[in-house]
Parts: structure tokens; sequence; C-alpha cells
């Protein structure tokens, strides 16, 4: 069953399929409204998403200075031989 899950996340399909034919909500969407409002729900979520140009800004930032220390470190490689 593990492998037809994994092969079916793969292809951006979900692993089971629920009858949403009635009028009520299916459980496991009951199950996640509940969790996220037990983590704060909208206000929250939209927390999350307005830090996210911030977030990016820094991990960017990270990135840079990684490259230029890979590049100091290349040219004291060419310059010692």
């Amino acid at each position: 069953m593990t492998c037809c899950c994994s092969i079916l996340a793969s292809l951006n399909l979900p692993a089971a399929i629920e009858d949403v034919s009635g009028t009520d909500l299916p459980a496991s969407v009951k199950e996640k409204v509940q969790k996220i409002q037990g983590m704060g729900g909208l206000t929250a979520l939209n927390k999350l998403i307005s830090d996210l140009p911030e977030l990016l800004t820094r991990n960017k930032e990270i990135l840079d200075e990684v490259r230029h220390g890979e590049h100091i470190y290349l040219l004291g490689a060419v310059t010692s031989r």
C-alpha cells in the first residue's frame, strides 16, 4: 500500500478519494479545520504569509554569504598553487 501511495504522491494525486456527494464536509476536512483553528486559525495563517517576503530576503542574504565564502575559498585555492 505504501508503494501505491508514494506513486500517487509523486504524481501529485491524493492517496484516497472521499465521498463528497453529501452536504456535509468530509471528516478529514473537518479535522484539518480544527487543527488550523487550534494553531491560531486564519490570523496565524495570515501572519505566516505576511512573514514570507522577509524570510525570502533573509534566505537570499544567507545564500549570498555562502556564495561569497565559496568564491573567496576558490580564489585562495587558485592563488596558493
